[in-house]
């Protein structure tokens, strides 16, 4: 498994296994081309402040979800972040709650949501594939 795709990869076996599945194939593409850089890579500064400002979170609560896409331990997050691992554990434990998630694959479910909501919201309603066909768009 490439590190920095670690979360993603997961994430798309918890979903759906080892069906095929249009967006997840898709998404593990898209991923490589951030082989060598943290998996938070995967989303651009920009993305992270909207998202992180839509969901409510702390500076320190992004730093923390970050390190989860980074694939990281809380050894390690709280390594990188200068603070100890019992403080990085108890923003864990806010974290699922102030998000209602249970585990690091429903962390990265979560804000991979909010991201694809934030892109929603940004491209706003799209026309159905039948209307893009009958323009000749398609």
């Amino acid at each position: 498994m490439n590190a920095p795709l670690a979360p993603v990869q997961r994430t798309h076996q918890a979903l759906i296994g080892e069906q095929a599945c249009s967006i997840g194939p898709a998404l593990l593409r898209a991923g490589k081309k951030f082989a060598g850089n943290p998996g938070s890579a995967v989303f651009s500064d920009q993305a992270w402040n909207e998202i992180v400002g839509r969901l409510g979170l702390s500076q320190r609560e992004r730093e923390i979800v970050r390190g989860v896409f980074d694939d990281q331990t809380e050894f390690a997050i709280a390594a990188d972040l200068g603070i100890s691992p019992h403080t990085v554990h108890t923003h864990f434990e806010r974290l699922h709650q102030k998000l209602g998630v249970a585990d690091r694959v429903q962390l990265v479910l979560c804000i991979t949501q909010e991201f694809l909501r934030l892109g929603a919201a940004l491209k706003g309603p799209q026309p159905s594939l039948g209307a893009r066909r009958a323009a000749g768009r398609v």
